[in-house]
């Protein structure tokens, strides 16, 4: 019956046969047979696993049949881009082929698999000096090249702990061009790439304590001038309120070092004091005094030196405080911010800076999600 399914080509239904009269080898050449005419790789596979369990158990199987077994699985897994299956995969080959007495066969195995020393060995006990010379030099090379990707990730690490995230973006990008497995490098830049604060505006939820214990007491718009106030997204302070044009007004530093505002044609107008501002008109803002965006809009200024303070009173925004400068910035305490290229970074004076529970120097470039505190000052970047 065996020898019968055999010449129809129904060769599991012959190893079944074979199994009932304990024809181990036949059962196993059955699914070396059934596994060449599977067109899927991994239907393949499972038959050739099948085989190599058959022939592990026989005390003394035919070493031709170990060389076809393990010659059709080194075909498979050259025909494709090695993953953690293939490897696991090449080191059954190389034991299937090393049964076999096929040293060089399976010295590509182990070398597939990731086991370069007992490929350089097969190899050596071939004669076959040359290709061991050739996997000692690229062993070494890989080496290298993954003493540098560690080299590179600690880095990353350590310029993103110490607040130079600048640093870290470089370090990543150089590792995402030189890593063999890119997944994790690109993750780690795409989320630091969404964190990035690059436009010269930052907002902080600033208050005391930590932990449970923390409070917060105010929730400030930091931005270096110019700003744009409106209702549309580019603007650094979004008023989504009726009456409210996209681009409502702008606020900018004046030529005597001051500050200054601008009507960009709005349709409801801007007003200073109640009085209105003509469109396109360049009005500089002295002291302390009230704006009104649109209808419904209203907006508390403070000129200190060089830095302009807004606290919005009416409105979708009621409450938001907003701090302009295109020096430092002081926050709280001894705590302070100013932007270099966009790139927001805190500054401290005198007292330790902890960036993410970490003491760091001054200068620290902020991300999303950052918490600073300096004594019993913590800030937060929303």
């Amino acid at each position: 019956m065996a020898v019968a399914a055999e010449a129809a080509g129904e060769y599991l239904e012959a190893a079944k046969s074979y199994a009932l009269c304990n024809e181990r080898h036949k059962v196993a050449e059955m699914h070396i047979l059934e596994a060449g005419r599977r067109a899927v790789p991994g239907s393949a596979v499972g038959e050739l696993l099948v085989a190599a369990n058959f022939l592990n158990e026989d005390s003394d199987p035919p070493k031709l049949l170990l060389k076809r077994l393990g010659e059709a699985l080194l075909r498979l897994i050259r025909s494709r881009e090695l993953v953690d299956s293939d490897r696991e995969l090449a080191t059954v080959a190389a034991r299937v082929l090393t049964r076999a007495d096929e040293p060089v066969l399976a010295a590509e195995a182990f070398e597939r698999a990731g086991d370069l020393e007992r490929a350089v060995e097969l190899l050596a006990q071939a004669g076959d000096v040359e290709r061991v010379e050739r996997l000692l030099t690229e062993d070494a090379g890989r080496r290298q090249k993954a003493r540098r990707e560690t080299e590179l990730l600690a880095e990353y690490e350590s310029a993103m702990l110490r607040g130079r995230r600048d640093e870290a973006l470089a370090k990543l990008r150089q590792l995402t061009e030189t890593a063999k497995d890119k997944r994790e490098p690109q993750r780690l830049l795409d989320a630091l790439l969404r964190r990035l604060l690059t436009s010269g505006v930052i907002e902080l939820v600033v208050g005391a304590g930590s932990g449970a214990a923390a409070t917060a007491t105010d929730r400030v718009l930091c931005a270096t001038p110019p700003i744009l106030l409106g209702r549309g997204e580019e603007c650094v302070v979004v008023l989504g309120d009726p009456g409210v044009s996209r681009q409502h007004v702008r606020l900018h530093c004046s030529d005597d070092g001051g500050f200054a505002l601008t009507d960009l044609d709005s349709k409801n107008g801007t007003f200073l004091d109640g009085i209105q501002v003509g469109q396109g008109a360049l009005l500089p803002l002295r002291h302390d005094g009230e704006l009104g965006i649109g209808q419904h809009v209203r907006v508390q200024f403070r000129v200190d030196e060089h830095e302009l303070s807004l606290k919005v009173r009416t409105g979708m925004r009621r409450g938001l405080s907003v701090r302009v400068s295109a020096g430092i910035l002081p926050i709280a305490g001894r705590l302070g911010l100013r932007f270099e290229d966009g790139r927001p970074l805190a500054i401290c004076d005198g007292e330790e800076l902890r960036l993410n529970g970490q003491r760091v120097a001054s200068g620290v470039q902020l991300l999303h999600g950052d918490v600073l505190e300096v004594g019993p000052v913590r800030a937060e970047v929303a």
